[in-house]
């Protein structure tokens, strides 16, 4: 084992050692250069102030690199959140609690008799939160603590969009197929570019200054006004873009894509539904949402039934029940011929190699049989097309490095026949006839 190891590892160095003297861009008889005999100067160690800022004014981003695309996920987990609960959470107060409306008791314990509404001076001056230990019968305070973890939920996912504005302005852009890394020329170039103007619009902070009226002891949500984060949603194309290219398997990542659309548009239309239930009012006719039912799930149910046309719902009664039943049996329509579209499209993108091939497999068999072959040599051939359908070779290599720049295919070419070259004779002393050597294994 130990002998295998190394014997791997002395071919990759020579493999290593061969590509960088004489491969492509290489400099053929090249010499290592002289170690320097220039005193050199002690270096001064850099405070973690002075590094950090250093990093801060010169370090850019190549949209080429992995680190770039973790961080287009990241950012498009923000996009996420906002696109799901903003919605939700204006519509179904069950996330937020009541709005609007502090009970303050009235004494102190154990003298409370009664509560009422508190006033503006109350919340005002409160210096103390009252929590469900001191004042058990406050139910609000249980609603103050879900919507400040709302709020810390919303801070983070802000911060992310800020921290995503600094990067853009160090994100490299090709010029005339360069990477330019120059701070001032990309910062100029993101001003300048319509998606810099998105992306200030996304970060206006009208919820904050609409929420925070009083101090932190009440804060009063305003989901709706938070749709303006929605217009980053140029990162979520970027990041599926980059996702289905480094995908295995593409075909079922966009499928699933298509599936989450539709989750999306099923999630925003039972919000909506809802809303429209609670303005007519809960439970007062056959088609509104039942007053008792305070949960999402049955919207949910109700709003797929509709959009995939599959299921039976209750009939409307008022104008603007059947107006918007018919908005969503219209969008239904288009949701259900994209679905059958789409999978139908990836379903044939995923059989094309096996009908490609098959038609093929076909016209060898139409030409041996109108050339009256013989059968034996007929299965013969049959079992040979199994034999490369079996193996996955239905392309040639050639075809399939034809795409690739002339450098990537000479590496692949010396990965796969170095050693071969390597046990002939002629090859076996040390870079003998080398540009040769290069052409015999670009050829192999």
């Amino acid at each position: 084992m130990l002998r295998r190891k190394n014997r791997v590892h002395n071919t990759y160095e020579a493999q290593t050692e061969f590509l960088q003297k004489f491969g492509h861009g290489g400099n053929e008889g090249a010499t290592t250069a002289a170690p320097s005999t220039a005193p050199q100067t002690e270096a001064q160690p850099a405070t973690e102030g002075s590094a950090i800022q250093g990093l801060v004014k010169t370090w850019t981003i190549d949209a080429s690199q992995d680190k770039y695309y973790y961080w287009t996920v990241v950012v498009s987990v923000a996009f996420v959140y906002n696109l799901l609960f903003v919605i939700a959470r204006q519509v179904f107060v069950d996330l937020i609690g009541p709005t609007g409306v502090s009970i303050c008791a009235e004494g102190a314990p154990p003298y409370r008799n009664f509560s009422r509404e508190c006033t503006d001076d109350q919340l005002m001056n409160m210096k103390v939160m009252p929590t469900i230990e001191l004042y058990p019968d406050m139910g609000w305070s249980r609603w103050w603590w879900t919507r400040m973890m709302w709020a810390i939920l919303d801070l983070v996912m802000d911060s992310i969009y800020w921290l995503d504005i600094f990067v853009r302005t160090r994100t490299g852009f090709l010029e005339q197929g360069l990477v330019v890394r120059d701070i001032e020329k990309i910062r100029k170039n993101y001003h300048e570019s319509k998606q810099f103007k998105y992306d200030i619009i996304s970060i206006i902070p009208i919820d904050y200054v609409l929420g925070w009226p009083w101090p932190v002891s009440w804060f009063r949500p305003f989901p709706v006004v938070r749709l303006n984060r929605l217009l980053r949603i140029d990162r979520v194309r970027d990041c599926m873009e980059r996702t289905e290219t480094r995908s295995s398997m593409p075909n079922a990542f966009r499928v699933l894509c298509v599936v989450w659309y539709i989750i999306v548009i099923i999630h925003w239309n039972a919000c909506f539904y809802f809303w429209i239930s609670e303005m007519i009012g809960l439970g007062s006719d056959g088609w509104v949402y039942g007053p008792l039912n305070k949960q999402s799930l049955p919207d949910f149910y109700w709003s797929t039934l509709i959009l995939t046309t599959i299921g039976e719902v209750p009939s409307p009664v008022q104008n603007v029940e059947y107006l918007f039943v018919t908005l969503d049996l219209m969008c239904g329509v288009l949701i259900f011929a994209t679905i059958v579209g789409n999978v139908g499209s990836m379903i044939s993108n995923m059989s094309a190699a096996r009908t490609e091939f098959q038609n093929k497999m076909d016209g060898i068999k139409q030409y041996m049989e109108l050339r009256r072959v013989s059968k034996q040599l007929e299965m013969r051939v049959i079992k040979w097309f199994d034999y490369l359908w079996a193996n996955k070779q239905s392309l040639s290599d050639q075809q399939v490095l034809k795409v690739l720049p002339d450098k990537l295919q000479a590496e692949i070419a010396m990965q796969v026949h170095f050693e071969t070259l390597r046990k002939v004779r002629i090859f076996q002393v040390r870079f003998t006839r080398n540009r040769f050597t290069l052409t015999m294994v670009a050829v192999l």
